[in-house]
């Protein structure tokens, strides 16, 4: 009987063994992931000059400065949503100027880029656009362009031919969505 007791205590005490071991790395890996999650979790967006909370809703209202005011126009430069950024349609056009189909494309980029980086992001968190175009020939030059603003890791996208755009002068227009990588601590 006491063979017995001494070998029952014996798988015991290694059955204890095995659960302390078995229980300290689980908590190990918790602690590791714990610490991964911290270190990815998303940062506050910006918040100051352009951004604003909407008067009703659980938006926020991206106006940023250097685009000037479109409010008089009744709309936004850009509507944040939780992680989602909604892009108004840019056409890159400027008073005084003679049209220029690249010129206008670029410039439509960097007024997206404005409302992004006024929301904590970049071009790359663009995830679809659809580019509304008044010459469908000059689809290729678009294209080329687009694949010099992105590089690589395209967003979806529809390239579409119209007859006219607001305002008359335009070539093309642009409009996004975005997903930000940054908290958004605006909302409701």
């Amino acid at each position: 009987m006491n063979r017995r007791l001494w070998t029952y205590a014996a798988v015991q005490l290694l059955a204890t063994v095995l659960a302390l071991t078995l229980l300290s790395a689980v908590t190990k890996t918790q602690a590791k992931g714990v610490a991964q999650a911290q270190r990815s979790a998303p940062q506050p967006c910006p918040s100051g000059s352009g951004v604003q909370l909407a008067a009703a809703g659980n938006k926020t209202i991206i106006m940023p400065p250097s685009l000037g005011d479109s409010s008089a126009a009744a709309y936004s430069h850009g509507v944040r949503v939780g992680d989602m950024l909604f892009l108004a349609g840019h056409t890159g056009t400027a008073e005084n100027e003679t049209a220029n189909f690249d010129t206008q494309a670029r410039r439509a980029f960097t007024q997206l880029e404005a409302v992004l980086k006024s929301s904590g992001g970049s071009l790359n968190d663009i995830v679809t656009m659809t580019v509304f175009i008044t010459d469908i020939r000059r689809g290729p030059e678009f294209l080329k362009i687009r694949k010099e603003v992105f590089g690589r890791d395209f967003p979806a996208s529809a390239l579409i031919g119209v007859s006219h755009l607001v305002p008359v002068d335009g070539m093309l227009e642009i409009q996004a969505t975005a997903i930000l990588p940054c908290r958004d601590t605006a909302t409701r």
